[in-house]
């Protein structure tokens, strides 16, 4: 049997999801704040002041997904780092079978994150990089800084 490709077998995944009406994939924003204040970002602009989902609102929100046929899950934010629960979060997530994708401008990633990563890997993680060097990225996300965390 041939091998199938993972980009072929998600539009033939993202086919069956239309025809049927049920999601494949879902976005889940599990943070507004962010430690970066980027000029084009709407976080930024607003810095969020609360009141943010709590760990078991967030699994709710995590069961209707799976109940829903979700299978890939994107976390993003804000910055999804930012909280202090994000490894329970990622947990829960892949407890329920999703496979993840998580969105991050990788400034607070720290050792225990990246231990939880590297044993439990994510479908793919996608960082935000706004410049080549800090002259331009620390001008893009007006924190002076940020290029060196990242």
């Amino acid at each position: 049997m041939p091998e199938l490709e993972f980009s072929s077998y998600l539009d033939s995944l993202t086919r069956q999801s239309r025809r049927s009406g049920t999601p494949v994939m879902a976005t889940f924003e599990i943070t507004p704040a962010c430690n970066l204040r980027c000029h084009f970002c709407y976080v930024a602009l607003d810095p969020y002041q609360g009141p943010y989902l709590s760990l078991p609102q967030v699994e709710q929100v995590l069961d209707t997904l799976a109940k829903a046929g979700v299978l890939m899950l994107t976390l993003t934010g804000g910055e999804v780092f930012s909280r202090r629960d994000f490894a329970e979060i990622y947990r829960a997530a892949r407890a329920r079978g999703f496979l993840v994708t998580i969105y991050t401008n990788a400034t607070l990633i720290t050792e225990a994150h990246a231990r939880l990563l590297a044993e439990e890997p994510p479908l793919g993680i996608e960082v935000s990089i706004y410049g080549a060097d800090a002259a331009h990225y620390e001008a893009t996300t007006g924190i002076k800084g940020s290029f060196a965390r990242l």
